[in-house]
């Protein structure tokens, strides 16, 4: 059986209000109707919500879809799974909330095609859906993972723009000391991304391939997952990767440097400023729950 041109890796956990959709658009791709040729491998990751039935079901009727049940051990676990079940040429991590445009495979295709591109990552345009209340809006203009619009045309990027949820690489240029990080829950993309720097690839932005990350947030969740993210800092300050605005102290401990982390969360007003506090605290709380000096400020 002849391998397919590419790999879709697709870990997913307790997405089922999206995921079919995200499915559909991989289906609907305008490089399957030239006659390309792909396989998605899901890796449920512990779901509770139905997901595993769904995909097997599914599965039974696309033989192109591989689908993999684990107990939850993070998305970084999950990716390196699907990459040791992948056969095709071109790996393109997919997260499960993103709807793709018709023609982001062809683009990504036909990048691949150029010899010269062989160390090379092909990263496309996110963008955001993330919900109309006011915090949602706020958010989606300052955070870090939602920075896409600061990139005005397609070009090389650094290596702190890759997020693997919409993002390609050669399947033989990953090789085992290039997969990701499975102790760390956050941060994972970026110490990947590191990595991959430094073993000599370079990162190119599509701007026109467009992925629609439909993912609503609200002040409370997304407080939560700033506190999973503080527990993910200290093992990231003690190995001193340089991924985070960290500096060392010995009289004060780590320091949080809101210029870097923080910087991009806008403030004009009250309101503006106390979502920024809040999501400060629960990154100092669950910095300092993991284990982080008790002072961080």
């Amino acid at each position: 059986m002849t391998a397919p041109r590419f790999s879709v890796v697709l870990p997913t956990f307790e997405r089922m209000d999206v995921l079919q959709q995200t499915l559909d658009r991989i289906d609907a791709q305008d490089y399957l109707r030239g006659g390309g040729s792909l396989e998605v491998i899901a890796i449920d990751d512990g779901s509770t919500d139905g997901t595993a039935p769904f995909l097997r079901e599914r599965a039974e009727r696309d033989d192109r879809l591989r689908v993999v049940e684990q107990p939850n051990r993070g998305a970084a676990q999950a990716r390196n799974r699907a990459v040791e079940e992948a056969s095709g040429t071109i790996l393109f991590f997919l997260g499960d909330d993103i709807l793709l445009a018709p023609d982001v495979l062809a683009r990504c295709d036909r990048f691949f095609t150029d010899p010269g591109h062989a160390r090379a990552g092909f990263l496309g345009n996110l963008v955001q859906e993330l919900g109309d209340d006011a915090f949602a809006r706020w958010l989606a203009g300052s955070d870090r993972q939602h920075i896409f619009h600061e990139l005005q045309q397609s070009g090389n990027v650094e290596w702190r723009y890759v997020e693997a949820c919409l993002f390609a690489v050669l399947r033989e240029e990953l090789g085992p000391d290039l997969r990701f990080r499975e102790d760390l829950r956050y941060y994972e993309n970026l110490e990947w991304a590191h990595r991959l720097k430094r073993a000599g690839f370079e990162f190119y932005f599509d701007k026109e391939c467009i992925g629609h990350h439909r993912h609503p947030v609200t002040l409370q969740g997304y407080l939560e997952r700033s506190y999973r993210t503080g527990r993910t800092l200290p093992l990231l300050v003690r190995e001193d990767l340089g991924l985070l605005p960290v500096r060392w102290n010995g009289r004060k401990g780590a320091r949080l440097v809101l210029d870097g982390l923080l910087a991009r969360l806008r403030v004009p007003g009250a309101r503006q400023r106390y979502w920024r506090g809040a999501i400060h605290r629960a990154l100092a709380r669950g910095y300092a729950d993991a284990g982080g000096p008790p002072r961080l400020d």
